[in-house]
């Protein structure tokens, strides 16, 4: 796997260090705490204390995280706010803080052998708005890259030193979105951005018939086209070269090109008769537990897969943006 360790990882709070090296997702009461910065963990504690109107201090946080970190847990979420407040009102029963987290989770989250064998590779065709918005959510939903990896991004220009650094700025800086909030370094002489120690290798070609998938290193890729360039099926299957499995779209297909929408046509993926699938609008997911079933295992809409979790009483909804892309549906409730 291409990835090496994060420069700045030794100065990354504890959550988002679980999850970059072992996949487990930290919340407080249903807010993820991966990709935040020290002071917005802080503001998610004392919102968390609003909840549950009790007074959780940091340090009990802090043992229990030191505790969890060192127990060898397989890919899962652990909602550290509730488990926190069941510790401060049940811990004297218990002889450790291990023993209490140990009867807190159930065999699933010592399983660490979910996952496929081999991660599917990810190759973004396009650099744009779309494009940057995506190389965010595909790098902070990686976590140990158990499941897909982004591998590459295909754009046009010249390649050089100059041109590598714009896009990286690009990246950082967002009129929409904001400041992105890991590292990115430029490897100008392999024309590499390293983003929170993902190696993503920029391609510069004109045409998807000049790239040569194989001779990269990529294996069954899945691309996504987020240019606008084709539309329709003769067009999308420029893509479709040695070494590249699937292609997706980004924008409304034409002719008989699939529109899919998660959740609700989603299970047409790969279908042939998904062509006649339904052109739907998505809109941004807003849920509650308050109006949902509790579950104990949620799907997520990156990998498919079933994770263990914890259920949670509140509700973060999602904050509608100009861009689609970012509307995305909370994976647990």
């Amino acid at each position: 796997m291409a990835r090496q360790r994060n420069p700045g990882a030794s100065n990354d709070p504890a959550g988002g260090e679980l999850w970059n090296r072992q996949g487990i997702e930290i919340k407080v009461f249903g807010k993820s705490l991966v990709d935040e910065t020290p002071l917005s963990i802080m503001q998610i504690v004392s919102k968390g204390n609003m909840i549950c109107e009790d007074d959780l201090d940091f340090p009990i946080y802090q043992e229990l995280l030191g505790v969890i970190s060192a127990m060898g847990l397989g890919l899962c979420r652990i909602d550290l706010g509730k488990m926190a407040l069941r510790y401060k009102h049940l811990g004297t029963r218990f002889q450790s803080p291990r023993q209490f987290v140990r009867s807190e989770l159930g065999g699933e989250f010592f399983n660490t052998d979910r996952g496929p064998e081999k991660p599917k590779d990810i190759v973004l065709y396009g650099f744009g708005r779309i494009g940057r918005v995506l190389t965010r959510l595909l790098i902070a939903a990686t976590g140990p890259g158990r499941f897909f990896r982004l591998r590459g991004v295909i754009v046009r220009g010249k390649g050089d030193a100059d041109d590598l650094e714009k896009r990286a700025e690009l990246l950082r800086h967002d009129s929409i979105h904001g400041p992105f909030s890991g590292l990115i370094d430029t490897v100008s002489e392999r024309s590499e951005l390293v983003v929170n120690g993902n190696r993503v290798k920029f391609i510069f070609a004109d045409d998807p018939s000049a790239i040569d998938y194989p001779s990269l290193g990529f294996d069954d890729v899945v691309v996504v086209d987020n240019s606008g360039r084709w539309r329709d099926r003769n067009g999308l299957s420029r893509h479709l070269r040695p070494g590249v499995s699937r292609v997706a779209l980004t924008a409304p297909g034409k002719g008989d090109t699939p529109n899919i929408v998660f959740g609700i046509n989603d299970d047409k993926v790969g279908d042939e008769q998904s062509c006649r699938a339904p052109r739907a609008r998505p809109t941004p997911w807003r849920r509650c537990s308050r109006c949902c079933p509790r579950s104990t295992a949620s799907v997520t809409a990156t990998s498919k897969r079933c994770i263990p979790t914890r259920t949670i009483r509140t509700c973060w909804t999602t904050t509608t943006r100009r861009s689609g892309a970012a509307d995305r549906r909370p994976s647990t409730w």
